[in-house]
């Protein structure tokens, strides 16, 4: 998982993010505005706006996640 435009990360596998997110939870609550299969736009419940991009392993898993900040 990584951030543009947001000085944290990247982290890898599953125990970063999770400790990331225990470390630092959001203040916040996201909606998703537009969602697909690789790219996802959101908006922040305090303003803003930003995008998820996806790349899915062959497994179906996914490989990674970029998030992005507008």
């Amino acid at each position: 998982m990584s951030f543009v435009r947001v000085p944290v990360g990247p982290f890898e596998g599953r125990t970063a993010i999770a400790a990331a997110y225990r470390e630092n939870p959001p203040s916040e609550t996201m909606t998703l505005i537009d969602d697909g299969d690789e790219l996802a736009r959101f908006r922040w419940s305090g303003g803003g706006t930003g995008s998820m991009e996806l790349r899915w392993a062959p497994d179906g898993a996914v490989q990674a996640l970029t998030v992005s900040f507008d």
